[in-house]
């Protein structure tokens, strides 16, 4: 069972980076896109999913993507942070929502369009994510410099409501 939630996870965020799904962006809740499709219809409930991506202001492309959806199987939500490759995978991640705790999490694995944590999200989690009004995600690069990345929750219950 692990091993599917795993492959739903990594099926859920496929595709997000690419320019070629972008296209099939539907409706904006503040900082959060849907996006539904067939092709997730046994992956995600309704085959829709709620993400957000962070951009480098100077090259306008993406330097983190975050998808949350519920698993078919279970319907339990599921979350994945895509970082560009390069970053070193050994310390992980850790996501912080407003002044709560942070949370560690290990990387899933990398593929050619970055390095993936996938995780379910359990419900002190979601609860939080959908009070808080940011977050932020450390990890460090290749050569061992801490980064941070802020990311918006506004209209991230909102979205995460159109989908269930």
């Amino acid at each position: 069972m692990l091993s599917y939630v795993r492959w739903a996870l990594a099926a859920i965020a496929l595709g997000l980076m690419s320019p070629a799904a972008a296209a099939q962006d539907g409706e904006v809740f503040q900082d959060w896109r849907v996006r539904c499709s067939e092709q997730e219809e046994n992956v995600a409930v309704g085959g829709c999913f709620i993400f957000q991506s962070v951009v480098n202001n100077q090259t306008q492309k993406p330097v983190m993507q975050i998808v949350v959806g519920f698993l078919a199987t279970d319907q339990s939500p599921a979350a994945v942070v895509t970082l560009p490759l390069g970053v070193r995978v050994g310390p992980g991640i850790l996501l912080q929502v407003d002044q709560n705790e942070a949370l560690k999490l290990p990387f899933e694995r990398c593929l050619p369009d970055g390095c993936r944590v996938q995780f379910k999200l359990e419900d002190q989690q979601l609860a939080s994510l959908k009070a808080g009004v940011g977050g932020r995600i450390a990890f460090q690069d290749g050569t061992g410099q801490n980064i941070t990345l802020p990311f918006s929750l506004k209209g991230f219950t909102a979205a995460l409501t159109a989908i269930q």
